[in-house]
């Protein structure tokens, strides 16, 4: 446990060094998983499903078949419950302007997803299904 512990603040630190890079695909994260993870290994993946990336259900199809795969989808409030009204933003490029929040929906083709983990929800709370 103190080696997956270790790993874990290795590659949270390494993402803080990283925040400008785009987010990985997660069709790379599957794949890289179906080659480490033995048959029937239980896989659990926590993602915000950002970025699914090129040839994301056949990896997740593969995997799926190999292991027991769950999926717990992280969301951040501001996209389960947006707030009404408009909201001035810049980027990183420099352009600025304003836009109102929507309800988004996420990409879920294969209906991996088991629960969402919403931020600032009790980890002790049963987590809301979809």
């Amino acid at each position: 446990m103190v080696a997956v512990i270790g790993a874990l603040a290795h590659a949270h630190a390494a993402a803080l060094a990283h925040a400008d890079a785009p987010d990985p695909a997660l069709s790379d994260a599957l794949a890289h998983a179906r080659r480490i993870a033995p048959r029937g290994a239980e896989v659990l993946v926590a993602t915000a499903m950002d970025n699914l990336g090129d040839g994301f259900e056949d990896q997740a199809e593969e995997l799926r078949r190999r292991t027991r795969l769950s999926v717990l989808r992280v969301a951040d409030s501001f996209e389960t419950d947006p707030p009404r009204g408009l909201f001035r933003y810049a980027t990183a490029g420099g352009d600025t302007g304003a836009a109102s929040a929507t309800l988004g929906s996420v990409d879920d083709p294969l209906g991996l997803v088991a629960a969402t983990y919403h931020a600032g929800m009790n980890p002790d709370a049963q987590p809301r299904h979809g």
